[in-house]
């Protein structure tokens, strides 16, 4: 995070704008953003576990119901759009320096041109990453479940898991029925 924020830092002053630059700097966002993403979540659950339970086995599949909403998003889908980001910017990085390259521009202008065309093309390649990770975002939904440990109390599990309960129950149901029969 250091880094990319240096990068950031000397990329954008006024004299460093190019067009390179301006997707690097993209690119040093994206990857910034990547790691703090999950990072409320990761400093609440793995550092309480640390400390208030005094394990190093963290639960990260149970949390508070209050905690969903955005425990999960944080850790798994964000991130990923981010990453997706940069993997696409890393691709316009490379198709920008081969046109730069194969032209052939002997000057400077086209290097520091206009920088709307790769602004709008960076956030093109934002949008598009979310819009490839938005049905992530609906592909569960979270349910409450009690959970009896040494006190009561409520979290949640993907609906996937609770499927996966439900069914183990039933099993367990059917299997007594039959040895009770």
């Amino acid at each position: 995070m250091i880094s990319d924020s240096l990068v950031c830092v000397v990329l954008l002053r006024r004299h460093m704008r190019s067009k390179t630059n301006i997707i690097l700097v993209a690119m040093a966002v994206a990857d910034t953003l990547t790691g703090t993403c999950p990072l409320p979540s990761y400093l609440r659950f793995y550092t309480y576990t640390l400390i208030d339970r005094q394990s190093l086995v963290a639960d990260p599949v149970r949390v508070p119901h209050s905690w969903c909403a955005f425990y999960f998003p944080s850790i798994d889908f964000l991130p990923t759009v981010f990453h997706t980001a940069s993997i696409w910017l890393t691709v316009c990085l490379a198709v920008q320096r081969y046109i730069c390259v194969s032209r052939f521009y002997p000057t400077a202008n086209s290097a520091t041109g206009r920088l709307t065309g790769i602004i709008v093309l960076i956030i093109a390649v934002y949008i598009v990453a979310a819009l490839s990770q938005i049905v992530r975002f609906f592909e569960f939904r979270f349910i409450q479940l009690l959970r009896l440990s040494l006190c009561l109390s409520v979290v949640c599990i993907y609906d996937y898991y609770a499927k996966l309960l439900l069914m183990t129950k039933l099993l367990l149901l059917v299997v007594l029925i039959i040895v009770l029969t």
